[in-house]
């Protein structure tokens, strides 16, 4: 029974007591905005472009073996598997893509001097 007594005490009422109320009647200072601010969705879709960009310049099999490993999150041997190469092929492969890579992208990622 003092469970529910106190179970009152820590609900809190969302029908009165509101200034600012929208035509749904909730409060706009109370409920969080959610949407993705412009600014951010820009900056995600500008990278993606980058990204997409300079995995075109990488050679196809450092390509595969990176997109298999570090996008599609295969095990080493599912990718050798897959590719029908050595572990340690995959290995030396995804090293010089993410080398590749990180060249490429410090270009646009670099901070001024």
């Amino acid at each position: 029974m003092k469970l529910r007594k106190h179970r009152g005490a820590r609900e809190q009422s969302m029908d009165g007591g509101f200034e600012n109320e929208d035509h749904f009647g909730l409060a706009e200072s109370n409920v969080a905005d959610w949407s993705p601010d412009p600014e951010a969705l820009y900056s995600a879709s500008e990278f993606r472009e980058i990204l997409i960009a300079s995995l075109q310049k990488l050679s196809p099999a450092l390509r595969v073996v990176f997109v298999m490993r570090d996008i599609e999150e295969h095990s080493i041997l599912e990718t050798s598997d897959v590719l029908n190469v050595s572990a340690n092929a995959v290995k030396s492969r995804l090293s010089r893509a993410r080398r590749e890579l990180r060249e490429e992208l410090s270009k646009y990622f670099k901070k001024p001097d």
